[in-house]
């Protein structure tokens, strides 16, 4: 262990914290795919939302 135990290796409730923010960045993408308006965008609430809730892990994670 020692002086290589650097973020990457934190955990989290059992997950690491790269774990984290993989699951995050694949939900965006789930979300991004199935929530289109009638434009075929991708649905600004969802983006904004996820968005959020990335920013809300960060501060967790840098209060731990």
């Amino acid at each position: 262990m020692g002086s290589g135990d650097t973020m990457g290796s934190q955990k989290i409730e059992g997950f690491k914290i790269s774990e984290i923010s993989e699951l995050a960045r694949i939900e965006f993408k789930r979300n991004e795919k199935t929530t289109r308006n009638h434009l075929g965008k991708p649905d600004k609430k969802i983006k904004q939302s996820v968005l959020r809730q990335l920013q809300e892990h960060k501060k967790f994670l840098k209060n731990t």
